[in-house]
């Protein structure tokens, strides 16, 4: 038998696991592009969904009406936030013209002068929400452009957006600098408006979604522990400060009881929540137990500033928030680039 004819064994990798702490953009979760990025890197995702959203359109169905010429440009952090105007603008458009009349909206977003949004510039962090802006069929009137430099080198945080767009000259040296219509959430960190407030420029805030912790979190992510049970350890992937918020107390207390103070664990307190008194945990100190040993990663800056400031190490941030950032983060780390 000649040495080619004998057979070879085969070496399956072994794949290194990162719980995805977010809701997979399709049904099929090995569909979700961050699965798609992760599995040839040898990486296998599991995801557990911590947040709903609920959309809101009232606040910007007013502004859609009055048309776009009092604003200075459309300033986005999420891309929940982009999804709220792509849903406004659809509700917007299937209105009678007789309720959007008011201000001219509909008439001034399809002219060619100024009137059309899509003569306003567009500033985000990342560039998820200009790619799914471009990726929908809303009129191209109503979407904003992003800068030259917003492409070439799009702001990280919060903070490297604010001084882009601080640096970004009037769009009419006139009229000078009008108001940056911000679309946020219900849980919008303050940063980006406190910065630009501090440089002289007027944001006018506008909550186009609210998220809400799931309830099956915590059951979700006992599913993965014990899928991932004989000691194997791997990444957690946080996207944002609200989800971190609600997913730490559960990695320091198997129980998730969350009802005292315990050493490493989670302290529940009560704050105002639109009004209502609600149970919230605040989580501190490193991860111990179960979860020792995990390598963390961060979304962004904004995210990792959140962890570290609850007392995780973060051990890798994407320099762009999208799959293939993440991958080149978590290779840099593990020395497989």
């Amino acid at each position: 038998m000649t040495s080619s004819s004998v057979p070879q064994p085969t070496f399956t990798p072994t794949l290194t696991p990162v719980i995805l702490f977010k809701t997979p953009s399709s049904s099929s979760s090995s569909s979700d592009p961050y699965a798609l990025a992760l599995t040839p890197a040898a990486y296998t995702a599991h995801f557990v969904p911590v947040l709903t959203e609920e959309y809101e359109s009232a606040s910007l169905l007013e502004l859609l009406r009055d048309g776009c010429e009092q604003w200075e440009g459309v300033v986005v952090t999420s891309k929940r936030g982009m999804e709220g105007w792509v849903k406004s603008v659809e509700a917007f458009l299937s209105l009678p013209d007789s309720v959007t009349s008011k201000g001219k909206g509909k008439r001034k977003a399809t002219s060619i002068d100024e009137g059309t949004w899509s003569s306003l510039p567009l500033f985000s962090v990342g560039t998820t929400s200009i790619e799914y802006l471009n990726s929908t069929t809303i009129p191209t009137e109503y979407k904003p452009i992003p800068t030259q430099t917003q492409l070439d080198n799009p702001p990280k945080s919060a903070t490297a957006l604010a001084e882009l767009i601080l640096s970004t000259p009037p769009r009419s040296k006139q009229r000078g600098y009008r108001p940056y219509l911000f679309l946020c959430g219900d849980k919008t960190l303050e940063d980006l408006p406190k910065i630009l407030s501090e440089g002289g420029r007027e944001v006018r805030e506008v909550r186009v979604y609210r998220t809400e912790g799931r309830e099956d979190v915590s059951s979700n992510l006992e599913k993965v522990r014990q899928e991932l049970e004989g000691g194997v350890v791997g990444w957690l992937g946080f996207w944002s400060p609200s989800s971190a918020g609600l997913v730490l107390p559960l990695l320091r207390q198997r129980d998730a009881s969350l009802t005292e103070t315990t050493n490493g664990g989670a302290e529940v307190e009560s704050e105002q929540v639109d009004g209502k008194t609600e149970v919230v945990a605040k989580a501190a100190g490193a991860l111990t137990g179960q979860w020792e040993g995990w390598k963390v990663f961060a979304i962004g800056e904004t995210t990792r500033k959140f962890l570290e400031d609850e007392g995780v190490k973060v051990d890798a941030v994407a320099d762009r928030p999208n799959p293939e950032g993440m991958v080149k983060a978590l290779k840099t780390v593990d020395g497989d680039m």
